[in-house]
């Protein structure tokens, strides 16, 4: 009997009202996420990706039940955790955990290392003894290669690197099913991003975690997620391999991503790159069944695509895209 998704998302929607240019204009919303569905199994790891704006840190919030969705269902182990009670989302959240952008943003100035990566447990985890804090913070501190010398310090004391290995020990110290990393190192310099990057391999190889990776960055979720889900205008445009998505788009945003980052490899120089055709439209232009989202920046667009929708439909072997030519271009 195959087990049931850790993580499960169904269809969800998040609008959020747009502020009134004239006392008189009439009142708007602009849709972050638009009817997104995506599974994580345990141990499985899933990368978001997408432009700056397309939804990805206001799904990781619905997820992690920060935000309920306006429409659509978040199931974590086949909970519901915005039906649930006070106390019995308290325990689920214990099992779902965040790590967020920018770890001197997130942690506390005027707490110690210990009082901060111990704050979990306070709130979710009261079977813990006051006693037992301490242990299992040094315990999370240890494994993400922080010693004990680290327990009284203040975050402004320590290097990005290490308070972005703080957040992720506080992340790891209710022991977790499932971390959610927002952006986790686009704040740091590449030589430590490398080093935090194998820390979440080597956790995900040691604790079996689950893994839901935002980033902007390719080839940081080409190193770290075996799935990926490319976002565009707050919708799902293709989903697959990390491997096989990235090397051989369905999609013209994704192929458009891809061309995006920069190489200096001489080979690189004579390839024909996809390229967005101008800037993206503001999110309010952005309405819902007209058309398809990215036809006015499409290469690919063909008069269809200002009459129909595209839906996620399968273009290979667990792979999925909506385009109407994305078979053509594939091949198939």
């Amino acid at each position: 009997m195959t087990e049931p998704a850790l993580l499960a998302v169904r269809d969800v929607v998040r609008a959020y009202p747009l502020p009134r240019r004239h006392p008189l204009a009439p009142a708007g919303t602009v849709r972050a996420v638009a009817g997104v569905s995506l599974d994580l199994a345990r141990g499985e790891s899933l990368g978001i990706v997408g432009e700056s704006g397309c939804g990805k840190s206001t799904l990781s919030r619905l997820v992690t039940a920060l935000e309920p969705p306006d429409a659509g269902r978040v199931h974590i182990a086949g909970h519901d955790p915005n039906t649930l009670p006070r106390m019995a989302l308290r325990r689920l959240r214990r099992r779902v955990q965040m790590v967020f952008q920018d770890p001197m943003g997130s942690l506390d100035p005027r707490w110690t290392v210990a009082r901060i990566v111990a704050e979990p447990l306070a709130g979710l985890a009261p079977d813990v003894p006051r006693a037992d804090r301490r242990a299992r913070v040094a315990e999370a501190l240890a494994a993400v290669g922080l010693g004990a010398e680290a327990l009284d310090l203040y975050p402004h004391q320590v290097s990005g690197g290490q308070r972005q290995r703080i957040a992720i020990a506080r992340a790891l110290v209710t022991d977790p099913d499932l971390v959610v990393a927002d952006e986790p190192v686009s704040a740091l310099d590449v030589s430590v991003q490398a080093q935090v990057l194998n820390l979440f391999l080597d956790l995900r190889a040691r604790r079996g975690l689950a893994l839901l990776f935002v980033s902007h960055d390719l080839d940081v979720v080409r190193h770290v997620t075996e799935r990926v889900l490319v976002m565009v205008h707050g919708h799902a445009v293709e989903t697959g391999p990390t491997e096989a998505v990235l090397s051989r788009p369905a999609h013209p945003h994704t192929a458009a991503l891809r061309a995006a980052v920069p190489r200096i490899e001489a080979a690189w120089e004579g390839r024909a790159r996809a390229r967005h055709a101008g800037a993206p439209p503001p999110p309010e232009d952005v309405r819902p069944g007209d058309g398809c989202v990215y036809r006015a920046r499409c290469p690919w667009a063909v008069d269809h695509c200002a009459r129909a929708v595209p839906t996620l439909e399968p273009v290979g072997p667990g792979r999925s895209a909506a385009c109407f030519r994305a078979r053509e271009v594939m091949g198939g």
